[in-house]
């Protein structure tokens, strides 16, 4: 339920129908987000959106609030997400999308932020961002730009508390049908920035989780205490190291290894290079009582 009113104007300029000027208004009221999807909670949102352009580009300022401010979900809270207000402002002039402002609060969880994408096939895709979220469980930020051949940057996730994430991933519309099953608790963070385009950029990353476990269905837990990764270099040649301890059920993993290789082709597209590939040093400690006492052992060195 709800109403929406829309008004708008078009003018013509003599001579050039194709860069006429035209304006578009929308006055949103008292509309249940809950009838667009049932995995909104059912508050009535009020608001406003323009849009207004020559030829193809557009200039669009859209501002939601709720009418009512929700209580902050609960830990474990599987109700429906409740939106308390929107605001995305910014541009489309093809083939660039800028968003100028952009922000959502519900609840328990904020983005707030800017970005600009070039979307058109016929270019090298690229874009810049500065992004932030704060949620339950979870906090990251992404600032920087990717082009073809240029860009520089930073992304930061904090995942402190894994079970209180995967509770909130659940109320997002889409997001609860490939959860089903899934459970997840301990914490990880990941920190890596990168420097040139996306063609060949120098990426240096690390991911550390002091515990970390994931179920799905039956299955028991996949545990890691603790799990390093890191990653340093360029597609055209990178270094892969992994320090873990896995354990699930009976079974225990111990696993310490090194990959360097990338990209043999540089000048090729992705899908079309080349790739290689070395394993050295590599680690392995196995205990399984299903396959007997004593533990195996697989070592491969430099």
């Amino acid at each position: 339920g709800g109403l929406v009113c829309v008004s708008g104007l078009w003018g013509r300029a003599a001579g050039e129908p194709s860069a006429a000027p035209w304006n578009i208004e929308a006055q949103i009221s008292h509309v249940n987000p809950a009838r667009l999807h049932t995995q909104l909670a059912a508050v009535p949102i009020d608001g406003t959106a323009r849009a207004h352009g020559v030829g193809t580009a557009v200039d669009f300022d859209t501002a939601l609030q709720a009418r009512a401010a929700p209580a902050p979900a609960k830990t474990g809270d599987t109700r429906p997400l409740l939106l308390q207000s929107a605001r995305a402002r910014g541009r489309w002039a093809d083939p660039v999308l800028t968003l100028e402002q952009l922000r959502v609060n519900t609840a328990d969880a904020q983005l707030a932020g800017s970005a600009q994408l070039h979307l058109a096939d016929g270019q090298p895709l690229g874009g810049r961002a500065d992004l932030r979220l704060q949620a339950p469980g979870r906090s990251a930020t992404a600032q920087g730009e990717l082009q073809a051949a240029s860009g520089a940057g930073t992304l930061n996730v904090n995942l402190a508390d894994a079970a209180r994430a995967l509770a909130w991933l659940r109320q997002l519309p889409g997001a609860s049908p490939p959860l089903a099953g899934v459970q997840a608790s301990g914490s990880a963070t990941l920190d890596g920035r990168w420097r040139g385009g996306w063609r060949d950029p120098d990426v240096h990353a690390r991911l550390n989780a002091p515990r970390l476990s994931v179920s799905a269905g039956s299955q028991p837990a996949v545990v890691a205490h603790p799990l390093a990764l890191t990653l340093d270099g360029r597609l055209a040649q990178a270094q892969l190291a992994l320090a873990a301890q896995l354990t699930q059920g009976p079974r225990t993993l111990d696993l310490q290894g090194a990959v360097s290789g990338g990209r043999g082709t540089p000048s090729a597209p992705l899908a079309a290079s080349s790739w290689h590939a070395t394993i050295s040093p590599l680690q392995a400690r196995l205990h399984d009582s299903a396959l007997g006492p004593g533990a195996w052992r697989i070592t491969r060195r430099s």
